[in-house]
């Protein structure tokens, strides 16, 4: 970004990761709360009007990870993986799999 309009728009400090990583957060949310008050909606004509919010969200949210991944912001860790680097002592309850 140019750094005359960083600081004009008093994005100076902020680098692109972290503007990427902002706006995967808000369409996180956004595709909670859609996904919440499709739940709770009745009205046939608001919940396709959801369905169809719902479904840019989740296409945005993918578009996102993939510049974020392309870039080297973030990768993905399978879920197994990611457990045993946070947690050391971890063992997984093969009986409840």
């Amino acid at each position: 970004m140019n750094e005359y309009v960083k600081s004009i728009s008093g994005m100076d400090g902020m680098s692109d990761e972290a503007i990427a990583a902002d706006f995967l957060l808000s369409v996180k949310s956004r595709i909670i709360y859609t996904s919440m008050a499709l739940t709770e909606t009745d009205r046939e004509e608001k919940r396709k009007e959801l369905e169809k919010q719902l479904a840019r969200a989740v296409a945005t949210y993918e578009e996102i990870k993939r510049y974020m991944q392309k870039k080297g912001y973030t990768y993905p860790v399978p879920l197994r993986k990611y457990r045993q680097q946070t947690t050391p002592d971890y063992t997984p309850d093969t009986e409840s799999m």
